[in-house]
């Protein structure tokens, strides 16, 4: 539902060239599934008690992507992105 819904906002996904074997990809484009050990996942993802999601909202070494988050206009598309996710999902 977040992948849509950030695409659907205009938000591109992550190609995950860079991921090699750590991360799966999904079906959906942008989502990938933590392939590390349980033990040696990003706390957040070890053992988590609810649905968990990591959103990496920017590459923070490209300045124009860099720049784009610091528009109000582009976090109040990221939010509304996130609350049309949360309310499909639930």
């Amino acid at each position: 539902s977040l992948a849509g819904a950030l695409s659907a906002a205009g938000f591109l996904a992550y190609d995950g060239n860079e991921y090699h074997a750590e991360y799966a990809g999904d079906r959906t484009r942008g989502v990938f599934i933590d392939r590390h050990p349980p033990n040696e996942r990003i706390f957040l993802l070890w053992k988590p008690k609810i649905p968990s999601l990591i959103v990496e909202t920017h590459n923070a070494l490209d300045e124009r992507e860099a720049e784009r988050w610091e528009r109000p206009e582009t976090r109040a598309a990221f939010a509304s992105a996130v609350i049309a996710a949360l309310v499909e999902a639930s």
